[in-house]
């Protein structure tokens, strides 16, 4: 039994996948929050943190990840959105504005 423990700590966390639907919030500012949270561009090739791709049409998160970090995602998503539809009634979607 303790071999395993050995053997299981030695290989560090295997990264998944897993797709986060959203309900209210934008999925590029989920994953600006996301690269906020975990540091460095989470779209890059080789990112340090959590590899995210964020499909705006169909309102997912496409997430490879440590499940710790994407339990703490959808954490941070869950807790967003529930603030997003108690303060606005759920009617308000949020939109990144760059421009000029």
């Amino acid at each position: 039994m303790k071999i395993k423990a050995v053997i299981a700590e030695l290989e560090g966390e295997v990264p998944v996948f897993e797709v986060i639907s959203l309900q209210t919030l934008d999925p590029t500012m989920a994953l600006a929050m996301i690269g906020n949270m975990f540091g460095g561009d989470p779209e890059a090739e080789n990112p340090d943190g959590p590899k995210v791709t964020a499909d705006p049409v169909t309102m997912k998160l496409f997430v490879r990840a440590k499940q710790s970090e994407i339990d703490s995602i959808q954490q941070m998503i869950t807790r967003l959105e529930t603030e997003n539809s108690a303060t606005n009634g759920g009617n308000l979607r949020l939109l990144p504005y760059t421009g000029g």
